[in-house]
Order: C-alpha cells, then structure tokens, then sequence
C-alpha cells in the first residue's frame, strides 16, 4: 500500500492530481462568471482571457531552453553558470513584457476592438480594459519563469500544484464577488474580474518564485 510520502513524492500522480483541481475549478467558475457578468459579457471576458492566455504560452524560447539547460549545466557542476543564465533569462523576459506592453497597448489605441470582435461595449471602455489585462499579463509573463525552473529541476508538480492553487484562490474569490457585489455595473464588474485575476495570478506566482529560490 502507498503511503502519503510516497504518492506526495511521485511527481507524475501529483501532477495529475493537480490538473483534477485545475480542471474542476476552472469548470466550477463558468456558471459563476456567467450568472455574474451575463453572457455577452461573460463572452468578452472569456475572449480577452483566452487570447492572453495564447499569447502566454508563445514565450520565445525561453521556458524551453531553461528546460533543458539547467539540467545540462547541473551535469557538469556549473552552480556559477545556473544562476547567471537564470538571471540573464529574466532580464530577457523583463524586456520581452516592456516590448509587449507597449506594443500591445499601441495595437489596442489602434485597432477598433469594438468592431473587430463585435464587442456591446463603448470602444474608451474597451481600450481600458484590455490595457489593465496587458499590465497584468506582461507582470505575469516574467513571473511565470519559475514553472520552467521547477521542470528543469525535476520538480515539476509544484508547476501544476501552483496552477491549481491559482484556478481555486480565483474560484473562491467569484464566489465571493459574485455574492457581496451583484449590483454594481457591467463596467466595474469586468473591472473587478480582470483585476481580481490579474492579482491572484500575479500573487500566486510571486509566492512560488520566491519558494523557488
């Protein structure tokens, strides 16, 4: 029979287990958000959502090379050389958010986003509204570093452990919204989703970095 310290020490059953929490909170939060925001709103949630979450998983190169550097250099004892790759590594990511940010930001004031996805919202509200989830989103992108850090060290499931602590801490946090401000405006309800996740998000990485290190 299995015990707890070995099921908690095998890497793949945990991850899995991870991915179950994942899975069911993020099911769990779509009635919320739907009965909260409406659905043509709940629609343009999801729809910046997903399109930042796209964009995160282009992350250049840089988790990937992480991935299997690391270990390379753990192999022959370049304790030296890790942590200046890992500091180069985010510097590089640092000035790959800057670009993005300001990039992003143009392409938002640029486009018409109203027409573009056909969004029932007025156009200065909109432009305001992705600008706050690219913040979020270029702060997140530097933090997310250290899921690739934690793969390379063979620790993988503290990656999906932080997924499924960040999935719940926002389910909690609608279920809570959705119960103490179902009477505010549209507007500072997708304020309040964007930002709530974009804290959590930002939070929850910043915690595991730093247990990381």
């Amino acid at each position: 029979m299995l015990s707890y310290s070995k099921i908690n020490g095998n890497h793949f059953l945990m991850s899995a287990f991870y991915k179950g929490i994942s899975g069911f909170s993020l099911f769990v939060s779509i009635p919320i958000l739907i009965n909260y925001l409406g659905d043509a709103n709940y629609g343009v949630w999801v729809l910046i959502f997903t399109l930042f979450q796209l964009i995160l998983l282009m992350d250049f190169g840089l988790a990937s090379t992480l991935k299997t550097k690391i270990p390379e250099l753990q192999h022959y004892g370049n304790i030296s050389q890790i942590n200046a790759y890992i500091k180069s590594t985010y510097l590089s990511t640092t000035i790959i958010a800057v670009a993005t940010f300001i990039f992003l930001c143009c392409l938002v004031i640029i486009l018409d986003l109203k027409s573009l996805f056909k969004i029932p919202l007025p156009s200065g509200f909109i432009i305001r509204l992705f600008i706050v989830n690219i913040l979020f989103f270029c702060l997140n992108f530097i933090m997310n570093t250290y899921k690739a850090l934690f793969v390379s060290v063979h620790r993988g499931k503290y990656s999906e452990q932080s997924i499924a602590v960040n999935q719940l801490v926002f389910l909690l946090s609608a279920i809570s919204i959705n119960f103490y401000t179902p009477s505010i405006n549209i507007y500072e309800k997708l304020y309040a989703i964007s930002i709530t996740n974009g804290i959590i998000s930002l939070a929850v990485n910043t915690a595991y970095t730093i247990y990381f290190f």
